[in-house]
């Protein structure tokens, strides 16, 4: 237990100081000025793709935790891609073949079913597939918004970490990474929330997507399902009504940009992400004590799901009207 400690501490002191020094040497680079700078909320320009520390500071301590070694090719893989597309563009049907064949490889290594019994196993692995994909398509969109990116992978950390200790299983390899990646989010947060000092970027949001991903389906796969689906579950929401046709949102004009998240939509009519920011933070943590619940009285399992979703919707719905009443104005 003392060195697992030890080097989820030591992940956190990598994040921190690597992502110091990724932000010193971007900033000596020649970046295009933002909206921000130009409304002089900003001094400097924020460098982007400044997660590269983050991500590495989790692979050694995945490394020494004894990860499977599919897994950090996989993440690997999925790093190198963003720096390949910089050289050499590709279109988004490539990334999405090499986002699966990244997932493919570690998840034949998970052994007997993940989400329940009662599904075949073919179905089973499907269902898998389908649920990283998204949370990694998750990740990617949430990465605009300063802070959200370091603050969903603490909040899945924190949240892992906790139903480890309920179940007085804190020693295992579940909680440890879970460990691992929360004290690395903690360390990439220093610099990231708002203003950010740097941007994570695609370098970072998809890895660290898939190491979410990865480690909500060992969760499943340990006996925790509903944890797979409670604790990312206001991302999930608010990439899903985004993604399928947004029922909230209101096609103001013609043009009117409808592919972002409602969370980074209200920031538009906001001076500062930081509520925002502290309204997810706030539903995570709730999100966090409705798994707790669970473990303690498993017959509040569908309950407590539909509470979950219940709330993070209508989170949605508030972010959603705030962008839609600010559309209006401006018309």
């Amino acid at each position: 237990m003392i060195y697992n400690i030890i080097l989820a501490f030591s992940v956190f002191f990598i994040s921190l100081v690597g992502t110091k020094l990724v932000i010193l040497t971007l900033q000596q680079r020649a970046v295009s000025p933002n909206i921000d700078i130009l409304t002089g909320k900003r001094k400097m320009p924020t460098p982007e793709n400044g997660g590269i520390a983050l991500v590495f500071a989790i692979i050694i301590g995945l490394l020494g935790a004894g990860t499977n070694y599919a897994v950090i090719a996989s993440i690997f893989l999925l790093t190198g891609l963003p720096l390949l597309g910089n050289v050499m563009p590709f279109p988004r049907t490539v990334a999405l073949i090499v986002r699966i064949i990244a997932i493919t490889i570690p998840l034949i290594g998970f052994h007997g079913t993940i989400f329940s019994d009662l599904l075949p196993s073919f179905l089973d692995k499907t269902l898998a597939l389908l649920f990283w994909l998204w949370i990694i398509y998750s990740f990617e969109k949430l990465e605009k918004l300063e802070g959200m990116l370091p603050v969903q992978i603490i909040s899945i950390g924190a949240g892992l970490v906790a139903i480890t200790i309920m179940n007085e299983t804190f020693s295992s390899s579940l909680s440890t990474q879970a460990l691992i990646i929360a004290m690395g989010g903690i360390g990439f947060w220093w610099w990231n929330h708002y203003p950010a000092k740097v941007h994570g970027g695609e370098i970072a949001s998809v890895p660290m997507g898939f190491i979410a991903g990865y480690l909500l389906l060992l969760a499943a796969s340990k006996g925790y399902p509903e944890a797979a689906f409670i604790l990312p579950a206001y991302f999930l929401a608010d990439s899903f009504v985004t993604f399928f046709n947004r029922p909230f949102s209101e096609k103001i004009a013609k043009n009117a940009v409808v592919k972002k998240l409602f969370c980074l939509r209200a920031v538009r009519v906001s001076s500062s992400p930081k509520w925002v920011i502290r309204m997810i933070t706030g539903i995570n943590m709730l999100l966090i004590f409705l798994e707790m619940q669970i473990l303690i009285s498993p017959r509040m399992t569908i309950f407590n799901l539909l509470i979950a979703y219940a709330m993070v919707f209508n989170l949605v719905w508030v972010f959603a009207r705030i962008a839609n009443k600010s559309s209006h104005e401006q018309l």
